[in-house]
C-alpha cells in the first residue's frame, strides 16, 4: 500500500466538520486571517476513495495549514508547512513529525510530487504546477481561497470543493511555520513517511 494512503487515511473517513474556531491562527498572525472549510474527496485508482472535510489557510510564498476534521472534537490531523519546513501532528497519538519539506516529502504525505511553495502558488493563485502534477481551480486564475481546487496524476485525485470561510482571530500558536502545535512528542519527519507509515494506518482503518 502507497505510503500516502497509509498517512491520508487517519482522518479522511471523516464526513462532518468540527466546529472551526476550535483551533486558532498564530500569536502575531493577522486578525482575521481567512480559512475554507472545504468538502474533500482522495481517489486512488489502486484502492478506494475517501471523503473528508478540512480546514485550510495558505498564504505566500509557502505558508500552508490544513487540518481533517472528525465529526466532533479538534482536528484528527494537521498539516502545517511554512518556511521550507512541514509538521505533521496525528492529535489521537499526541505527536508530531517535524522536518524539511521536501518535493518527496510531500508526495508521500499529499501523493502528488509537489514543493510546498509550488502547492500555496497553484491554491491562492492558480500558479502552474511544473512537472506531471495537473491542477484544475474554480476561478481559474486571482488571488486568495479558490472555489474548487483539484489535483492530478496518474489517474489519482484530490478534489476540495468550498463549503464556507471563517475568520479567525489570534491564538496560542504559531502556524504556517511548519511548526507543531505545543504538548506533543516531537519526531523526524522521515520516519513518517518512512517503511513504518503503514503503522498508522492498521490503527486508523
Amino acid at each position: 500500500m502507497p505510503r500516502t494512503v497509509a498517512i491520508l487515511v487517519i482522518a479522511m473517513a471523516a464526513m462532518a466538520v468540527a466546529c472551526p474556531g476550535q483551533r486558532r491562527p498564530p500569536d502575531g498572525g493577522v486578525d482575521g486571517e481567512r480559512f475554507g472549510v472545504y468538502r474533500g474527496r482522495f481517489i486512488d485508482p489502486e484502492h478506494s476513495s475517501r471523503k473528508f472535510k478540512v480546514l485550510l489557510f495558505a498564504a505566500l510564498p509557502d505558508r500552508f495549514h490544513a487540518e481533517v476534521l472528525p465529526p466532533v472534537g479538534g482536528p484528527a490531523l494537521i498539516i502545517d508547512g511554512g518556511s521550507g519546513r512541514l509538521a505533521v501532528t496525528v492529535n489521537s497519538r499526541e505527536a508530531a513529525w517535524v522536518g524539511e519539506a521536501r518535493e518527496e516529502v510531500l508526495e508521500a504525505i499529499l501523493g502528488f510530487p509537489v514543493t510546498l511553495e509550488s502547492l500555496v502558488g497553484a491554491l491562492i493563485q492558480g500558479t502552474a504546477l511544473s512537472g506531471p502534477v495537473e491542477i484544475s481551480r474554480t476561478p481559474r486564475t486571482g488571488a486568495g481561497l479558490p472555489r474548487s481546487f483539484e489535483l492530478g496524476l496518474g489517474g489519482r485525485e484530490l478534489r476540495l470543493e468550498l463549503q464556507r470561510t471563517s475568520k479567525r482571530g489570534r491564538g496560542s500558536y504559531a502556524i504556517g511555520t511548519g511548526t507543531p502545535p505545543p504538548g506533543v512528542d516531537v519526531y523526524p519527519l522521515d520516519d513518517l513517511v518512512s517503511d513504518g507509515a503503514p503503522l498508522l494506518f492498521s490503527e486508523e482503518d
